[in-house]
Formats: C-alpha cells, structure tokens, sequence
C-alpha cells in the first residue's frame, strides 16, 4: 500500500469512528472540521497526554485502545469511536488522568476551537460528550464504592 492510500484508509477509518460524533452535523460542517483534526499514531505505550499537563485538544480513539491512568493506577480502557480528554478541555483545567496507548493505536485530536464549534452546531454531539461524561462518572463512582467494600 502506497502512503496516499495509507492515508485515505486511515482517514475512512477515522471518520468511521466518528460516524456518532457526526451524527445531525452538515456534511459541509463536518468537512471544515475535519480538516482541523490531525491523527496521531502511538506504539504500545506510547503517552497521549499526562497528568497535570493543559488541555489544548480532545481526542477520539481511531484504532487500537487508549488506558487511562490517575497516580500511576489504571482507570479504565477506552476503544474506537470513545473520547477522552473533554473534561478538562471543557472547564479548561488540567489532564487529570494520563492516557497511553494500550495498543499500537491512531487517536484523532480535535484543537478546542473546532470542538466547541462542534457543539454548537451539533446538539447531538454535545448530547454524546455529555453522556460520555456521565458514564465515566457512574464508572468512577462504582470503582469507589468497590474500593470501599474490598
């Protein structure tokens, strides 16, 4: 496979993975957007972003998986198509987690502007990061109250 191509599929593979994230969005809304994502590669270990740095981007697994870490403990493990790093971009805090590669993976990142701009124009998108917030949320009460028993 040639590098043009490579980059194509990739591309497809990544818009798949946002297929939800795009849902209600204009196709020419969605196509000015994604010309203001990039997508990254990462080995195996290979660090997104860490804990404690600012939040200038937020990021959508394309291929492979993503874990989360928080003082150096597993949080969780994120898949394709999952964000990750809204909630500080959101509130404008720093990463509270670091996220790694737990695979080879490519990540999609999204600069602040475009995301923002995505939730305006998309009340489905700002519908899914909300519920992607709250999950974490119910996930991160219910390893607590694991925590507590065990």
């Amino acid at each position: 496979m040639d590098q043009e191509s490579g980059l194509i599929t990739t591309h497809v593979v990544a818009l798949m993975a946002l297929r939800q994230l795009f849902a209600g969005v204009r196709p020419e809304d969605a196509a000015l957007l994604i010309r203001r994502m990039r997508i990254w590669e990462y080995e195996e270990g290979g660090a997104v972003f860490e804990e404690g740095a600012i939040a200038d981007e937020v990021f959508c697994v394309v291929e492979g998986r993503v874990r989360l870490f928080r003082g150096g403990v597993h949080v969780m493990d994120l898949e394709r198509g999952e964000l990750f790093g809204e909630a500080a971009l959101l509130d404008a805090t720093p990463h509270e987690v670091t996220a790694r590669a737990a695979t080879r993976a490519k990540v999609l990142a999204m600069e602040r502007a475009a995301f923002f701009e995505l939730m305006e124009i998309s009340s489905e998108f700002l519908r899914s990061v909300v519920v992607a917030l709250s999950d974490r949320l119910r996930q991160a009460l219910a390893a607590w109250d694991k925590g507590r028993e065990g």
